[in-house]
This record gives C-alpha cells, structure tokens and sequence, in this order.
C-alpha cells in the first residue's frame, strides 16, 4: 500500500476588528455643531476634546456640508471645514469618562467657515462630522451626521424685544476683499442697526483703522470701500440664531507692511426707528485677520 503525503493547511479564521470605544453624535442648534462623545466600553477612558490656543481647536475634526436635495441658491455650495488655527502656544484639554459617560463639545462653524475664505451661506445642509483620533493615546475614529439650516437676516421685523446676547464681529481679508459680519451665535434672536457698509444712512458705523497708536495711522469708513446708494435708510435687521449679516469691500492699496488693521462696529445710543424694534447698542473691535 502506497501512502502519498499531505500538506495540512491552517487557514486562520478572519479576526474581527475592535470596535470602537467611543460613539460620536451631532445636533445641530443655529450654527452650532455640538457633538457628544460616549464611552462604550466597560472601564474608564481618558480622551482629548479640544486644543486651546486663543481659539479652541479641533485637529481631529473635519466636517463635510452639501446642500440639502432641491437647494437652486447658487452661494449654498459644498464645503468641507478643518479646525485648526494658527498658533504658538497651545494647551491639550481631555476628558475623563466613566462606563456610559459624556463629554460634549460645541463648535459654532460660521467663524470657521470664514476661516477657509468665504462665508457660509444661509440655507440648509447635510453634515457630516468625521473625528479621527487614530494617532492619539485612545484611539478611535468616528463619524455623525445632522442637518444644518443657517438662517438668513430678516430686515424690518415687525418688532423685536430686547435680548441678553450680543453679536459677535467677524472680519476676514481674502484676495484684497474684506469681509465683514455680525453673527448671532447666542440662542435667541437679536436686532442690530445695519450699518454704513449697507450704502444708506444709518445711526451705526462700520470702520476700518490702519495702523491705530501710529503717527500714520488712518481711518477708512466701511461705506467708502464700495460704491453706495445713500438715499435710503439703512433697515434694522433681525439675526435669528446663528445668522449672520454680512458685508464686503475692496481693500485699497496700501504701502509696503505690515500693517494692523482693527475692524470696528459702533451703534449709537440714539436710533430713529419703531419704538417696537430694540437694538442691540454698544461698540465691537476685532483685528483683521
């Protein structure tokens, strides 16, 4: 009897890929993106949620906006949003979570979106969040979706009471255009006078200081930057949450730098409108960035 040898193969079964310790989940609220973390797992973990560096960061975020089905606005176009800035010094934030425990963290992305060079057009979104802690000490990579409505201003509400918020300023130079917005990022709605950047009389000033405390210094007003219309009166605007009213000119010409150019908002205490619209009064600077 001829016994003929046999090779006995070993074939591994595939092994399962860990999942991941933690769940990641987006709502959205104005123009907020707030995403809460969840521990899965059955110990504790230590995760990192954010970089503080004047601003806080976010290296591990990225987040994908298309424009919901049926949208014909041409300004409401795809972006895709990174989350880190320049900086020098920077101090990592973490968060200790317990079996089923939380940590949230809110991220307002009209600012940011400026950040890539234009503004975030009112309209609504399909958001995609993707948070890649892959490199960090626990690792995860994660991924939520929401949707995302920017609302527009509303010019000469009806009425509109006083609000415990403020605007925020925002002030961007792209390609020699200035841009420059007052955003809602509280929660409840908030009037403001529009300024002489809308081409018409108005009780509120938008200006632009070149090199303010220097011998050379100069003041632009925001209204000089564009040909303007003034024979119609700048409207009172309502910002819902998250809104934001934008204005754009064109930088002139300066000599060699560099220079520092603060951005300023000014409401006067006096307003010739409906006693029915209360305005949000008080001054704003920001650097241009």
């Amino acid at each position: 009897m001829r016994f003929l040898p046999f090779a006995l193969l070993l074939v591994a079964a595939p092994v399962a890929a860990a999942p991941d310790p933690i769940r990641l989940d987006a709502k959205t609220h104005g123009s907020a993106l707030e995403l809460t973390f969840t521990n899965v797992t059955g110990g504790p973990l230590a995760i990192a949620t954010r970089i503080e560096a004047g601003v806080a960061n976010y290296d591990w975020l990225t987040v994908s906006l298309v424009p919901k089905p049926g949208s014909k606005d041409p300004l409401v176009v795809s972006r895709q949003l990174g989350f880190t800035s320049e900086r020098t010094a920077s101090v990592l934030v973490t968060a200790k979570l317990a079996p089923g425990g939380t940590a949230s963290e809110a991220v307002d992305l009209v600012p940011w979106a400026l950040r890539e060079g234009i503004p975030l057009a009112p309209g609504t979104y399909e958001l995609t969040a993707i948070w890649d802690a892959s490199r960090e000490t626990t690792r995860f990579s994660a991924r939520a979706t929401a949707t995302l409505t920017i609302a527009a201003p509303l010019a000469w509400p009806a009425s509109c009471a006083a609000s415990s918020s403020k605007p925020e300023l925002l002030a961007r130079q792209t390609a020699g255009n200035v841009f420059v917005g007052l955003h809602n990022a509280g929660s409840t709605a908030i009037c403001i006078q529009a300024p002489e950047g809308q081409c018409a009389v108005s009780d509120a000033s938008l200006t632009l200081a070149i090199d303010p405390g220097k011998p050379k210094s100069s003041v632009i007003h925001f209204e000089d930057l564009a040909i303007c219309d003034k024979t119609t009166r700048a409207p009172v605007v309502e910002l819902p949450a998250g809104a934001t009213l934008w204005k754009r000119g064109v930088l002139p010409k300066l000599s060699r730098g560099p220079h520092r150019i603060d951005v300023t908002y000014e409401m006067s205490p006096q307003i010739s409108a409906s006693p029915k619209l209360e305005v949000w009064r008080g001054k704003l600077t920001v650097p241009l960035g």
